[in-house]
C-alpha cells in the first residue's frame, strides 16, 4: 500500500478550542446555515491519520495536535453553542501542549515576511496586514510544508520532533494494550523459542534494518524488534540486573504487566548493526542500562560488553533446563 503524504492543517478555533483540545478532536458543521458548503468545512474529509494540526486561538499557538483517524459524521458537541447547524464533521487530533506559545502578533518583520509569501493565495488562514499576520475568517486551512517547516523551527523544532516521535494514537494504544495482556500470559522457554523463530522466519531470516520514514526531518530511526526476545532477556534476568546483579529498583505495571522494572538492551547496538536475538539481548537496571550507552571510561565499558558477552552467550540447553526449574 502506498503511504498517504502527511498534510499540514491549520485550525483557527478561538471560540470552541478549550472543547477540542479537551475532548481530543475538531468539529465543524457539514453546512453553513443556509446549507451551503463551505471549503473549511470540506477539508475535513480530507485529514488523515497523522496529519500535523496547528492550533490557534487568540492569536497565538498554544497547542500542537497530530490527526489520530479520518473524518466522520458527529451531531455538534453539547458544549458548542447552537448557533451552527447539528450535523457535522468530526476528526480525532491528539493536542499536546507547546512549552513556549507562539504569539502571532509579536512575530518580528523578516519572520512575518516570509511566512507572508509562504502562504496559500487562496483560503489562507492569515493575511499580511503591514508588519503583521492577521486571522482570516477561516475555519480549517491546508498549509503547505514549506510554510510549517519555517513555523516549527519558530515554536521550537526540538519539542515538536519530541512530540511526533512519542505520539502514540488510540488505535495503536489498543493494540499496544491487547499484545501486553497476551504477552503477560507465562510461557515456558520452549514456547518462547518457538515465537522467537516464527518472529525471525517472517523477516526471511534478513537482518531487520531502519524502518523507511516518509519525513525524516520530523522522526527518529525506529527499528523492526521481535517483543518475544525481550520478554525471555526479562524472565532470565528474573528480576536482577544481568551486569550488577542487583535486585531491579521498582516494580513495573507497564512492561508485560506487573513485574521488577528492568531496561531491554542489545549488547551490540542496533544502531550498529546489532541483531535483535537472545545471545544478543539483556535486562539491565537503568542504571546500568545508562552507563552501558554514556560512559565515557572504554575500559570499563569493554569489560563490560565482555562480561555479558560471555555470561549471557545463548546455550539452549541451558536456558531450558533454567526455565524449568522456575
Amino acid at each position: 500500500m502506498k503511504d498517504v503524504k502527511r498534510k499540514y492543517w491549520w485550525v483557527s478555533h478561538s471560540k470552541t478550542h478549550k472543547h477540542q483540545i479537551n475532548g481530543s478532536h475538531i468539529w465543524s458543521p457539514k453546512t453553513d446555515k443556509n446549507g451551503h458548503s463551505l471549503h473549511s468545512f470540506d477539508n475535513m474529509t480530507r485529514v488523515n491519520s497523522g496529519d500535523i494540526v496547528f492550533s490557534y486561538a487568540n492569536q497565538q499557538i498554544k497547542f500542537i495536535g497530530v490527526a489520530a483517524g479520518g473524518v466522520y459524521s458527529s451531531n455538534r458537541p453539547k458544549e458548542y453553542k447552537d448557533d451552527w447547524n447539528n450535523e457535522g464533521f468530526q476528526v480525532p487530533v491528539s493536542f499536546y501542549k507547546l512549552s513556549n506559545p507562539l504569539s502571532i502578533k509579536l512575530l518580528k518583520i523578516n519572520n512575518v515576511n516570509l511566512l507572508a509569501t509562504l502562504l496559500p493565495d487562496k483560503y489562507s488562514p492569515l493575511r499580511k496586514d503591514g508588519d503583521r499576520l492577521k486571522g482570516e475568517q477561516s475555519y480549517l486551512s491546508e498549509v503547505s510544508e514549506e510554510f510549517s517547516v519555517e513555523l516549527i523551527n519558530l515554536i521550537s523544532k526540538s519539542e515538536i520532533d519530541s512530540i511526533l516521535s512519542n505520539h502514540v494514537s488510540p488505535k495503536d494504544q489498543e493494540e499496544i494494550r491487547q499484545r501486553e495482556e497476551k504477552d503477560a500470559e507465562p510461557l515456558s522457554g520452549n514456547e518462547l523459542i518457538d515465537r522467537i523463530n516464527n518472529k525471525r522466519n517472517k523477516v526471511s531470516g534478513k537482518q531487520k534494518k531502519k524502518r523507511a520514514s516518509d519525513d525524516n526531518r520530523f522522526k527518529h530511526p525506529s527499528y523492526d524488534r521481535c517483543q518475544y526476545v525481550k520478554k525471555y532477556a526479562y524472565e532470565r534476568a528474573n528480576g536482577f540486573c544481568e551486569l550488577c546483579a542487583k535486585l531491579a529498583p521498582f516494580n513495573s505495571n507497564t512492561d508485560y504487566g506487573e513485574r521488577p522494572y528492568l531496561d531491554s538492551h542489545h549488547i551490540e547496538w542496533l544502531a550498529n548493526g546489532g541483531p535483535d536475538t537472545i545471545e544478543n539481548s539483556v535486562a539491565l537496571c537503568p542504571n546500568c542500562h545508562m552507563k552501558m550507552h554514556h560512559n565515557v571510561n572504554k575500559d570499563e565499558l569493554g569489560k563490560d560488553i565482555k562480561k555479558l558477552n560471555e555470561l549471557y552467550k545463548f546455550r539452549s540447553n541451558e536456558d531450558e533446563v533454567r526455565y524449568n526449574k522456575q
